[in-house]
């Protein structure tokens, strides 16, 4: 344990045997003062508090801190003074003969339990805090690697007893080896290749089969993100941030988390939200993903205060990032954002097959909450792109390059599938032509070029897109507030400055649209019965519009 850094610093594959020396000391503590999960003796009970004391010197004192954590923290933490040097000391002052195997007094037994424990937990401080990058990534490496095999030991039993502390899991000391690193004052380049380690681990072990494991590494990621976004401030063009937040849109998308665990995420994005959402920056591309994935309650009416905790939450994430004042920010995950808003709005595919079965007058019912609340963030986003477009150097939309609009413009279609009119009698007149014609609704010259260079036209054209498709899909008793949210985003667009674009969405997304819709709703069971009334209102609100 001494020279424990040395050798590892010279030879990685050293960590493994320093490792077993530090699990073979957790395990003879816990039988020694915790067996069973009980005291043995009051004076063992006392030694037993004074190791406890020095296994958490570092949550509370922060003891064996190097002079430049110290000047990070800002105050002096010295670490407490030992009595002894080694165990040969401990040995000689109970006046046992070191050549001999004796069987050790308790007494003197505790102190060697309690020395060699205090210089463990000094080992994984200077490792954190005094060997260098390569060094310090083989060490994460090997103890991502011992925590790997302790995750499956521990699948093979129900639980963790109650002598198996938190302390003692390996998932524990990665936890403090990594906000040590980030409390030292380490480069960013150090923590950027340690978090590529560990961040994997940490969700590995937040999909484990045990609770207690799991709520252990979605906390352990909790605590480095807060650490990180207070110590560091990232800079514009830095995208670590993005990498930091990762795992939870992982663990949600991928669903390889139980719902207590999914419940402690949103917990976690809702208090980063609430105390740093000035510092995420480029960590809410995977904060939208992570939400996206989230299933929102749609079946129930009832007002907002009686919402789940969770709708509550995604609102204050939704609120804060419209609220930023940096537009590189809000380019960098603006994509992000409307595509999570868009699919809480069309509601899952589950609840649209269950409308099909259910008379409509049991669906159309006044509803507020979060659909109501998506829809008007929805026109946020709308009114911030509005204003964007008019500025004179416009930042780069992440993601834009990926939205592909097709090379050909999608125009209304003037056949009818399936249907040929057949002239009965040849001497039949046919009637002339009516004055307008699916050609005069273009625009001369306008194509998709129009989007071709400018990815805020991308992104704006997604989010109308978005509001078109969610017409005809959206649960039954949001079409009119849906179709009544189109409309106030289309009468914006009449504006000069938005003349153009606003005819290129008519042409190529309204009036395709309504005619994919009438389609649709025409080969559907009950379609007419159903969509009706979001025809009537869609076409009626255009007809005022125009």
């Amino acid at each position: 344990l001494s020279s424990g850094l040395e050798l590892a610093s010279h030879s990685q594959d050293y960590w493994k045997h320093i490792f077993k020396c530090c699990q073979y000391i957790s395990k003879v503590e816990e039988c020694i003062f915790r067996p069973n999960g009980k005291m043995c003796s009051p004076k063992k009970e006392r030694t037993f508090q004074t190791s406890m004391k020095t296994r958490n010197s570092l949550e509370q004192s922060f003891d064996f801190k190097g002079q430049t954590e110290d000047i990070w923290l800002g105050f002096s933490a010295k670490p407490e003074t030992r009595a002894y040097e080694n165990v040969t000391q401990i040995l000689t002052e109970a006046k046992l003969d070191l050549n001999r195997n004796e069987i050790l007094p308790p007494e003197t037994f505790s102190k060697a339990i309690c020395f060699l424990t205090q210089q463990t937990e000094r080992l994984f401080s200077d490792a954190s805090s005094n060997l260098n990058m390569m060094s310090y990534i083989g060490y994460l490496r090997e103890l991502c690697f011992q925590s790997h095999k302790e995750l499956i030991l521990l699948n093979n039993r129900k639980n963790i007893g109650p002598a198996q502390s938190q302390e003692c899991l390996l998932v524990s000391q990665l936890s403090e080896a990594m906000l040590r690193c980030i409390r030292a004052g380490r480069s960013l380049l150090h923590i950027m290749l340690a978090w590529s380690v560990v961040g994997p681990h940490f969700m590995e072990a937040s999909s484990h089969t045990d609770p207690v494991v799991s709520k252990i590494a979605t906390q352990a990621i909790h605590d480095i993100i807060t650490s990180l976004l207070h110590y560091n401030s990232e800079m514009p063009y830095f995208h670590f941030n993005e990498s930091l937040f990762k795992p939870y849109e992982t663990l949600i998308l991928l669903e390889l988390c139980d719902s207590d665990v999914q419940d402690q995420i949103i917990a976690s994005i809702q208090q980063f939200v609430e105390g740093s959402s000035s510092e995420i920056r480029s960590g809410w591309r995977p904060l939208f993903g992570a939400l996206r994935s989230i299933q929102m309650p749609g079946s129930e009416v009832m007002p907002m205060k009686a919402e789940p905790s969770h709708v509550r939450a995604i609102l204050d994430v939704f609120e804060a990032f419209l609220s930023t004042d940096s537009p590189v920010v809000f380019a960098h995950a603006a994509l992000d954002c409307i595509m999570c808003l868009i699919k809480h709005i069309k509601g899952s595919k589950e609840h649209q097959d269950i409308e099909e079965l259910v008379d409509i007058r049991e669906m159309v019912s006044p509803t507020t909450g979060f659909s109501d609340a998506a829809l008007g963030y929805i026109v946020r986003c709308h009114s911030v792109l509005a204003k964007m477009y008019l500025m004179t150097t416009c930042p780069v939309f992440r993601g834009a390059e990926k939205i592909h609009t097709g090379s050909q413009p999608v125009n209304v279609s003037c056949t009818i599938p399936g249907i040929e009119v057949i002239s009965f009698d040849p001497s039949t007149n046919t009637l002339p032509e009516h004055p307008f014609s699916y050609e005069s609704l273009s625009i001369t010259g306008q194509s998709p070029s129009l989007l071709e260079h400018s990815g805020l036209l991308k992104v704006w054209f997604l989010l109308i897109d978005g509001v078109v498709s969610a017409l005809s899909a959206c649960q039954i008793k949001n079409q009119p507030a849906t179709v009544s949210t189109f409309f106030t985003i289309l009468q914006s667009l009449m504006a000069p400055n938005y003349m153009e674009f606003g005819m290129f969405c008519v042409n190529h997304l309204l009036l395709p649209g309504i005619q994919t819709w009438i389609r649709k709703t025409g080969t559907t069971f009950k379609g007419w019965h159903t969509s009706a009334q979001g025809i009537k209102q869609t076409v009626g609100m255009q007809r005022i519009s125009f």
